[in-house]
C-alpha cells in the first residue's frame, strides 16, 4: 500500500440524538416536557377526585329538614315489596303510583303532573288571599288582573266595550305610524 492509495470513508455511526436537527431537538423537548406536565396535572386531579371521593363517604349525612323530607318521599315513592330486577319501575314508583291514582279529570298523572297542579294551588292561594304579603309591583299586578278575571259580573257588566276601545286604541297608533304605512303599502 502505497501513500497514494483511495481511502475509503466510513462515516462515523450517528445516534439519534446526533441525526436531528436543532428545530427537532428543540421540539423533542418541548413535546416530552408537555406529556410530563400533563401527566402531573392528571394524577393531581386523580388525587383530588379520590379525596372528594373520601370525604362523600366519610361518614357525613346531610340531616336538614329538606334532605329528610326529600329521602322520605323517595322511600314513599319506591315499592320495596317489588324485585327490581323483575319490574324496575315497580320497585321504583310503585309506592307513588300506588298513593296517587289516575283523577277522574285526568288522562294521565305523574309526578310533573302532581306538582304542577300544586303550583297552580299555591299561586291562586297567593293572588286570592287579600292577607299574603305581595312583595313586588309585578306581584301585585298579577293579583289585580287575577281578580279582574275573575269578577264575571264586572265582565259581563261591560260587555265588548273594554276590548272595542283597545281595538280603537291600536287603530289610531297603527294609522299615525310612517312604517305601517310602509308596509300596508307594500303589501299587494
Amino acid at each position: 500500500m502505497n501513500g497514494n492509495q483511495d481511502r475509503i470513508f466510513v462515516p462515523k455511526k450517528r445516534n439519534f440524538w446526533q441525526r436531528r436537527s436543532k428545530m427537532e431537538k428543540i421540539l423533542l423537548v418541548a413535546t416530552v416536557l408537555l406529556l410530563l406536565l400533563g401527566i402531573f396535572l392528571f394524577t393531581i386531579s386523580m388525587v383530588q377526585i379520590h379525596k372528594t371521593g373520601m370525604k362523600a363517604d366519610s361518614g357525613e349525612i346531610c340531616l336538614t329538614s329538606t334532605c329528610v323530607t326529600v329521602a322520605a318521599n323517595i322511600i314513599n315513592f319506591m315499592d320495596q315489596s317489588a324485585d327490581p330486577c323483575e319490574d324496575i319501575y315497580q320497585y321504583a314508583c310503585g309506592g307513588w303510583m300506588k298513593f296517587n291514582p289516575l283523577p277522574t279529570h285526568k288522562s294521565e298523572w305523574n309526578r310533573h303532573a302532581e306538582l304542577t297542579e300544586i303550583n297552580y294551588n299555591i299561586l291562586k292561594y297567593v293572588l286570592e288571599d287579600e292577607n299574603f304579603p305581595l312583595k313586588s309591583e309585578a306581584e301585585r299586578k298579577a293579583r289585580t288582573l287575577y281578580k279582574s278575571c275573575m269578577n264575571e259580573t264586572r265582565i259581563e257588566e261591560l260587555g265588548l266595550q273594554p276590548l272595542i276601545d283597545l281595538l280603537n286604541k291600536v287603530s289610531s297608533i297603527l294609522r299615525t305610524n310612517k312604517f305601517y304605512h310602509e308596509i300596508y303599502r307594500a303589501v299587494p
